[in-house]
């Protein structure tokens, strides 16, 4: 296909074609990026989410626009207004049958990987998050030129499946990246990004650090977005990206939570429908579930197979470093739990808990020790609850904590003793003494609320950000008060721990 033919190609809105002009300036003006984003109330709110979202945790949240834009810098401002006004850009074409959404989500996911991985390898991470953000433009300009002909193509694959690129070659005769290079020139884009794309269509450049760092990036949005990715396919990529990046395969689960969280906090920005956030263990132990369950009349006997298939299971429902039940038992647990304190008119409560300050301990003494830390959080948080509440490694350094019967009073002081237990314990790894503290939200549901197990996580979630916001180091539970009638009332709240401590505090490994 003639790039010269194409005469339906998605064209960029006004805002984003005012962003990529200043593109070009290489000492922008603040004032002349405030008024071209705040023209649009819709980009300027999104922004200042994006500015106090907790991928930051910053100790001050933005206010206005010009707050955000200190805090964030213009290229990193200009790069997220850019992506934001992109996404929002609608096609003219009237056919439902090209998902735009999971276009632009894997765009997304790819742009959050790519950023990770070059920031990770000392290379500029703006230049990993915009080339990835555009890396499958080419696909939607073949879209929207031969609507018809590449919606067959399709059939019934997501546009984010990585077999779609041999499909397009096959029936177009025509490469995604090197179109999409041409369309990104059209759209006046810096030359930087238009020669990323021209470079990784290029057969001839698959072995530089940008063509490796972008297609692993493209892959990783694929396992991010996948319900079932291939065992292989997680694999390969874990073992790639170890290579790519100098680290440890245990390291790459450090890597793949941080920009997991990255991209769940931008589609949640963008009202995106998240994926469950599982880490990358999680992903290769399902994985390897399926391949066996469907290997299963190839190589082993019923009997053997069910076996193996209920160790793999275990393990899949146990975090390996803990030891604690992970995300998907937190999921299986609270929720039966949940519906049976509903039926028995019982009261449900849920705390979930942060490490304060934890990239900072991974970044001065190595995951290594962080791994420790975790390890004796989880401990010194297990002994310090009741018998029969449970708690379960969330993700990341976050932990979820189900407490079943509890009243709003009981709740508290449960969430002050952990609070309090972590705060004067020290974690010790190769001599070095390591002392940390946590963040906790919490809410409790009375037996007349009617919520959803996501509702009142989103509750808890909400007062551990709050918590997170005011100092650290304390809890804030909140709870509906019990009435006669099943309508919420106002939520009452209870805050507990230290003062907020000083920023020389915030910077010590402690």
């Amino acid at each position: 296909m003639d790039f010269q033919n194409i005469e339906k190609l998605p064209s960029p809105p006004g805002v984003a074609v005012k962003l990529l002009e200043l593109f070009g300036v290489p000492e922008v003006c603040l004032d002349d990026l405030n008024k071209v984003i705040s023209a649009d109330t819709t980009l300027t709110a999104r922004i200042i989410k994006y500015a106090n979202s907790p991928v930051y945790a910053r100790r001050h949240n933005a206010n206005s626009l010009n707050q955000a834009i200190t805090m964030l810098g213009a290229n990193g401002v200009k790069i997220i207004a850019l992506t934001f006004s992109l996404i929002d850009a609608k096609s003219t074409n009237e056919s439902k049958s090209f998902d735009f959404d999971n276009f632009w989500a894997a765009s997304l996911a790819t742009a959050v990987a790519a950023k990770k991985i070059y920031g990770d390898s000392g290379n500029n991470p703006d230049t990993g998050f915009l080339t990835g953000m555009m890396l499958n433009v080419g696909q939607l300009a073949l879209y929207c030129n031969a609507t018809e002909q590449y919606t067959e193509a399709m059939g019934d694959r997501f546009v984010y499946d990585l077999e779609l690129i041999k499909i397009e070659k096959d029936v177009f005769q025509q490469d995604r990246y090197s179109l999409g290079a041409e369309v990104l020139r059209a759209w006046h884009f810096p030359e930087q990004t238009v020669q990323a794309l021209k470079h990784y269509s290029d057969s001839n450049n698959q072995n530089t650090f940008d063509n490796q760092a972008i297609s692993l990036a493209s892959k990783m949005a694929y396992v991010i977005l996948s319900e079932s990715p291939a065992y292989e396919f997680v694999e390969t990529i874990t073992a790639d990206l170890a290579v790519l990046l100098g680290i440890s395969v245990d390291e790459t689960e450090h890597f793949f939570s941080v920009a997991m969280q990255e991209y769940s906090e931008i589609a949640s920005i963008l009202s995106y429908e998240c994926p469950e956030r599982k880490s990358l263990k999680e992903i290769e132990l399902e994985a390897k579930v399926k391949m066996l369950e469907m290997s299963m009349d190839l190589h082993v006997t019923n009997a053997q197979v069910t076996k193996e298939n209920d160790e793999l299971k275990d393990i899949a429902f146990v975090d390996p470093l803990t030891q604690l039940g992970n995300r998907r038992n937190y999921d299986s647990t609270a929720s039966t739990e949940l519906a049976r304190c509903g039926r028995l008119k019982r009261s449900f409560g849920l705390l979930v808990l942060d490490i304060d300050h934890f990239k900072h301990v991974n970044d001065s003494l190595g995951h290594a020790a962080g791994d420790e830390v975790l390890k004796g959080v989880a401990k010194k948080v297990l002994s310090s609850l009741r018998s029969y509440d449970q708690v379960f490694r969330y993700g990341g350094e976050e932990f979820a904590v189900i407490l079943p019967e509890v009243e709003s009073g009981l709740s508290e002081k449960i969430a002050e003793r952990l609070r309090a237990a972590i705060e004067s314990s020290e974690f010790n790894y190769a001599g070095e003494k390591i002392s940390v503290t946590i963040s906790i939200g919490g809410y409790v549901c009375h037996e007349t609320d009617i919520l959803e197990l996501d509702e009142i996580f989103q509750h808890a979630d909400e007062a551990l950000y709050e918590a997170k916001r005011s100092g650290r180091n304390r809890c804030i539970v909140l709870s509906e008060q019990k009435q006669d009638k099943p309508t919420p009332a106002n939520p009452v709240s209870a805050i507990t721990g230290t003062p907020p401590m000083s920023p020389d505090q915030h910077a010590s490994p402690r």
